[in-house]
């Protein structure tokens, strides 16, 4: 792999959960998956130099708490939330967590590639097709 930079993804849906993978797979980088608070924790002590992608949406309302916890181990920089454009109180309980990098789920999975890139080593090759 080129990069030693990781995605942990907390993604319940299979649909976005698999276009993440499939981003992740294109371009060479591994992604981890978390369903638990408890997976998160260990994954996050095992990988400093990961993007966390968080699903507002989770079932039992976790996603906010979730993408906090994130970001109270790793920073706002490298966690990113993405939800429906009709939950705005997902919205706001994530950046009442301290999540800054929140997306529609549309506009999400279009700037994906573009994230990535953002964060990737300056030895990679950029990814030049959106998926």
């Amino acid at each position: 792999m080129g990069s030693q930079m990781k995605i942990i993804r907390v993604i319940s849906e299979l649909f976005f959960s698999a276009k993440v993978s499939e981003i992740c797979r294109s371009i060479e980088i591994e992604c981890l998956v978390a369903k638990s608070k408890e997976r998160l924790e260990e994954l996050l002590g095992q990988n400093p130099d990961v993007l966390v992608i968080v699903d507002l949406g989770l079932s039992g309302g976790a996603g906010p708490a979730l993408a906090g916890l994130a970001v109270s181990i790793i920073g706002k920089d490298k966690v990113f939330a993405f939800y429906s454009h009709v939950a705005v109180e997902l919205l706001s309980a994530a950046q009442q967590s301290g999540v800054i990098n929140t997306y529609t789920r549309s506009s999400f999975f279009e700037e994906l590639p573009d994230i990535i890139n953002r964060h990737l080593d300056q030895n990679n090759a950029p990814l030049s097709t959106k998926l």
